[in-house]
């Protein structure tokens, strides 16, 4: 799965992800009396905006960095053009490929810096599970992997902008699991532009969710950041989190117990 391809994200036709959505629509003109796909139809090319000009809107960068975290967080292989990680806006077009700048993060700082940790942390949290807990006394071909590399996937909200899904590893046996609680993923996405003080999304039956991973810039999960379960029947569920969603932003929680 992918948001970008070495095809797609030239400038004479989709653009890279972030650049298309400051413009808010491809960079090619279709000629709606031909016949063919969108990349036949494509006779003149939109004018591509600076860099500059698509580092300073804010909310393009937003909406990129959720679909980053769709990218890692539903099931299936993920895939990143080169200069995806640093959230590189700039055009490139055939026979060129799309360049790798790795002075924009020598500063420590900045929006490129923030998005490649954000990739470091999504891979990390996707491959490692965060560090997930597991049962000490069973052996490392009965532990289960990270949740997000299972195949386990249950959408539990999607309505009003909000995304909301659980993701598990699938037992293959379960006789040899007894002693081991599933681990579960919550995944949140809000795709609006409206923030959500206090969201209520429906849970298993749980005591707290530990914060994972966030898309809010300088905000950065803790062991300590504990949503506590209420007994709130939601979304078909017995309980309910209550959870801080700004406008497009994203944050993974854990299952505490």
């Amino acid at each position: 799965i992918f948001m970008e391809s070495h095809d797609t994200a030239t400038s004479d036709r989709y653009g890279r992800v972030i650049a298309a959505i400051h413009n808010g629509k491809p960079f090619m003109v279709a000629d709606n009396e031909q016949h063919g796909d969108a990349f036949q139809r494509a006779s003149e090319v939109l004018p591509y905006p600076s860099v500059q000009e698509v580092e300073k809107d804010v909310y393009a960068v937003r909406r990129a960095a959720l679909g980053m975290v769709l990218l890692f967080t539903t099931p299936g292989i993920p895939m990143l053009l080169q200069g995806q990680e640093l959230c590189e806006p700039g055009a490139y077009q055939h026979p060129q490929g799309p360049r790798v700048n790795w002075n924009r993060t020598s500063d420590g700082q900045g929006q490129s810096t923030q998005w490649f940790q954000l990739c470091q942390e999504l891979i990390t949290l996707r491959l490692a599970g965060a560090r997930l807990p597991t049962n000490p006394s069973m052996s490392h071909a009965m532990r289960l992997p990270s949740p997000l590399m299972g195949d386990g996937l249950h959408v539990s909200h999607a309505s009003g902008g909000v995304l909301a899904y659980f993701r598990w590893a699938e037992i293959a046996d379960s006789r040899t699991m007894e002693s081991q609680e599933l681990e579960l993923v919550l995944v949140l996405l809000n795709c609006s532009a409206r923030h959500l003080h206090s969201f209520d999304v429906g849970v298993p039956p749980s005591k707290a969710w530990r914060l994972a991973l966030t898309t809010e810039a300088g905000m950065k999960p803790s062991a300590e950041v504990l949503l506590q379960t209420r007994a709130k029947p939601n979304h078909n569920f017995s309980d309910s989190v209550s959870v801080a969603l700004q406008a497009y932003s994203a944050v993974i929680l854990l299952r505490q117990s």
